[in-house]
C-alpha cells in the first residue's frame, strides 16, 4: 500500500495588543480549528503547529512558537520541507482580533 501523503497545518492567533486578557477570541478560533481538525478530519496533533502571541516577557517573544514574521515564515517553510517528498498539503490558518502594529519584517 503506498504510503499517504503527508498534511501539515500552522495555526496562528494573534490578540489584540493591550486588551484585558478577556479577548481570548484568536485563541478560541485557533483551538477550534485544531479541534475540528483532530476530531472531523483525523489530523495527528503532531502535524499541528499553535503559535500565539499571549506571552507575559519578552524573552517568551523568542520561541519559535511566538508568531513574528520570521517564525511564521519558518515554521510553514518547515511543514513545507517535511510534506513535498510525498505530495502532502500544508494549511497557513491566521487569526487576528483586532490587531495593529508594525510588521517585524526585516
Amino acid at each position: 500500500m503506498a504510503e499517504q501523503p503527508l498534511k501539515k497545518v500552522v495555526l496562528v492567533g494573534i490578540g489584540e495588543m493591550g486588551a484585558s486578557i478577556s479577548n481570548v477570541g484568536a485563541f478560541t478560533d485557533v483551538h477550534g480549528v485544531k479541534n475540528m481538525l483532530t476530531s472531523v478530519h483525523g489530523m495527528r496533533p503532531e502535524d499541528i503547529v499553535i503559535m500565539f502571541d499571549d506571552f507575559d516577557t519578552p524573552a517568551d517573544k523568542n520561541k519559535s512558537c511566538y508568531p513574528t514574521a520570521q517564525h511564521v515564515h519558518d515554521n510553514v517553510v518547515h511543514a513545507y520541507e517535511s510534506t513535498r517528498i510525498n505530495g502532502g498539503d500544508v494549511m497557513l490558518y491566521m487569526s487576528c482580533h483586532g490587531t495593529r502594529r508594525e510588521l517585524d519584517l526585516q
